[in-house]
């Protein structure tokens, strides 16, 4: 007997572009990064590059409280990630 080949195949799940994706940080005193968890292994920062924080939807119940943080990493990458606050978890986002 066949097995059955009309099982969904996940194709057809929308997803979103870009979406974050969680990443292991290490951070200093003040909260910011000093070390990225990429691609199974510890990369350093060598520079935080930009700090900024957005607090929106405050009014709702899906309300976003994250600190972004532009850095560079292996001979000035760039990466952007942020620090939700709400859930205490880091982020890389991509653009």
């Amino acid at each position: 007997m066949e097995p059955d080949t009309r099982a969904t195949s996940g194709a057809d799940v929308p997803r979103y572009l870009n979406e974050p994706q969680a990443v292991d940080v290490r951070c200093d005193a003040q909260g910011l990064p000093v070390a990225v968890h990429l691609r199974k292994r510890w990369r350093n920062v060598e520079r935080v590059v930009d700090v900024w924080r957005i607090d929106d939807e405050w009014w709702s119940k899906q309300e976003l409280s994250r600190l972004y943080v532009r850095v560079t990493i292996d001979g000035s990458r760039p990466l952007t990630l942020f620090r939700d606050m709400r859930e205490a978890t880091w982020w890389q986002q991509r653009y």
